[in-house]
């Protein structure tokens, strides 16, 4: 029987349709994305095969070894702090430095651990952990939410999940801080006053106020994961986290944004002056990705690395290029043809997205390989 509201089930059953158990388009749709020549970029895969215990357990100590190394490589500083006043431009006592997580999905998210090594390392350049924020788009799924989006057994596994689920307890007087945007309590929600437009769909999207009001710096902290319509998810797409897709449990924007596999909405979002404007560094956690069944399955791989970059065009691209290389060892279709909106992003400027424009090294900065 049709429901009223939020009780409305032919409403739920409509997005479980459309987002959940819709077989992904396939990729031999339109074209691979060109490759677009810009500046010179520098990419950083820092690694080690301890980076991950016998028990597959996060090493704290050698993440924080690794961010170290990676950070000095990535910008050509003597040392971390220099690598950190470098990237952080502008810092002043009491600027707040916000760590943009992706928390969307329960199999992969950031680790903690890596947060935390990112939390004591910008400690190197004096920013004390009472001028950090820890944030992402939803805190918590109440009960009912929980039960229709949050505990549907999938073979894409959780829906909707939120940072307290991912181990990201909400506590806004903690040193650091750890926030949401929503639900409306206890998020802060969208700011009104500064909209974001994404002319391709005729949208301007309220921006997170965590973002606007908050912070005066950004790191952006992805995971590496494939998209069932967008072909990848990693840096670009993280930014989807700051601007409101859904209303309680209708799609209010959610359709607008994924249109044409998200190309070029994820790059108009993006070049937004209020979010790229502020955004210092990408750190991507690659301890583990998914190729298959992303962005809900479990993980698949264990390059067992964190990636840092400022352009996250060239981000996006070597994760394309890592996720399609074990899609191919697995015998499985490519997904580079949904990923047209990696060019589209390199067209508009904000970075480049072919290997020969991107120098890609390890933590000591030697050059390594191109993935697939």
């Amino acid at each position: 029987m049709k429901g009223f509201g939020l009780f409305d089930r032919g409403l739920w059953q409509r997005e479980v349709d459309r987002w959940i158990e819709a077989s992904p388009p396939g990729p031999q749709d339109g074209r691979d994305p060109e490759a677009i020549a810009g500046d010179l970029s520098r990419l950083v895969f820092a690694s080690d095969d301890g980076a991950l215990d016998s028990s597959g357990a996060p090493r704290r100590d050698v993440i924080r070894t690794l961010l170290a190394r990676g950070l000095t490589t990535l910008t050509g500083a003597p040392d971390e702090r220099a690598a950190w006043a470098s990237l952080l431009a502008g810092l002043r006592p009491g600027h707040v430095v916000g760590i943009k997580l992706n928390t969307v999905a329960a199999h992969l998210t950031p680790h903690p651990e890596v947060v935390a090594a990112l939390v004591e390392s910008l400690a190197e350049v004096g920013v004390q952990p009472r001028d950090i924020v820890i944030w992402d788009n939803l805190g918590r799924l109440g009960p009912v939410r929980m039960r229709f989006y949050g505990d549907l057994e999938r073979p894409e596994g959780a829906y909707y999940q939120g940072m307290e689920r991912a181990g990201f307890a909400l506590n806004s007087r903690a040193a650091p801080r750890v926030l949401c945007t929503v639900p409306r309590w206890p998020g802060l929600g969208h700011d009104r006053k500064l909209l974001a437009d994404i002319p391709s769909q005729g949208l301007r999207l309220p921006v997170s106020r965590i973002l606007t009001r908050v912070c005066d710096h950004i790191i952006n902290l992805p995971v590496p994961k494939d998209h069932r319509v967008t072909g990848v998810t990693c840096a670009l797409k993280n930014f989807y986290g700051c601007v409101p897709l859904w209303d309680a449990f209708r799609p209010t924007h959610a359709d607008g944004m994924h249109a044409n596999r998200g190309d070029p909405q994820i790059a108009e979002l993006y070049a937004n002056p209020c979010i790229s404007g502020k955004v210092r560094l990408h750190l991507c956690d690659a301890l583990r990705a998914i190729c298959d069944g992303g962005p809900w399955g479990e993980p698949q791989l264990e390059p067992r690395g964190i990636l840092l970059a400022t352009d996250p065009v060239a981000l996006d691209a070597y994760v394309l290029a890592l996720i399609d290389g074990a899609r191919r060892e697995r015998g499985m279709e490519r997904v580079a043809r949904r990923a047209r909106y990696i060019e589209s992003a390199a067209r508009r400027g904000l970075g480049t997205n072919d290997p020969n424009s991107i120098a890609l090294v390890d933590a000591f900065g030697e050059p390594a390989p191109w993935p697939g």
